[in-house]
């Protein structure tokens, strides 16, 4: 990642991010997201999650609103971390990548049911490298649910809004993310496009 300024940068709009997303136009693009992510993500009851990039939590408290028998939410950031209910979500503040490895390292895959990513993996220089991770994270047949930009004219805005901040992010095509998925050893079970700025994505596990 750009990880130093795209850290600092959700530190210094922490305070306000929620309630900025409260309002048009971000309520309303993110309430398109909320639905296509319901009509591609599994049933998480009684599952365990690892949500990485949780922000402030907005997924988060959806994902935990579904009764899943635990939720481990993960980010870099503290000041958004610290708005999550911390007597009921697991938190982590620490690097996505870093906390990938440790799984990894621990061997801990079998209890991983799903992995959550939404608006992450345009932040991250090797978007592969994370897929790779996770492929090796998660239990067989496990499912890693994505949101992610596409290449659009709207998704220019988007990068153009972060560039403002002197952060880079990544926004592929269909094809090429389909490219990826493939190479990363995941299947996609189920999509959803939301406008042409993006999509959410549920990948299955290639064994």
């Amino acid at each position: 990642m750009n990880s130093k300024k795209i850290d600092d940068y959700f530190d210094n709009v922490s305070t306000t991010y929620q309630s900025k997303t409260k309002k048009f136009p971000w309520s309303f693009l993110r309430n398109l997201e909320l639905n296509a992510i319901k009509k591609v993500i599994p049933n998480v009851q009684d599952k365990n999650i690892v949500e990485y990039g949780c922000g402030a939590g907005f997924y988060t408290n959806f994902l935990y609103s579904k009764n899943p028998s635990s939720i481990i939410a993960v980010d870099s950031v503290l000041k958004m971390i610290n708005q999550l209910p911390q007597n009921k979500i697991n938190t982590v503040n620490t690097d996505c990548i870093d906390h990938l490895q440790e799984l990894n390292t621990n061997n801990i895959n079998t209890h991983t049911h799903i992995i959550f990513a939404a608006g992450l993996l345009e932040f991250i220089t090797s978007p592969s490298i994370f897929l790779k991770l996770s492929h090796r994270a998660i239990e067989d047949n496990g499912s890693l649910v994505l949101l992610v930009p596409q290449k659009s004219i709207l998704s220019r805005f988007y990068s153009n809004f972060h560039k403002k901040n002197g952060i880079h992010i990544s926004i592929l095509s269909s094809t090429e993310w389909l490219k990826l998925f493939k190479e990363t050893g995941w299947v996609v079970y189920k999509e959803k496009a939301i406008l042409s700025f993006s999509k959410a994505i549920c990948l299955r596990k290639k064994s």
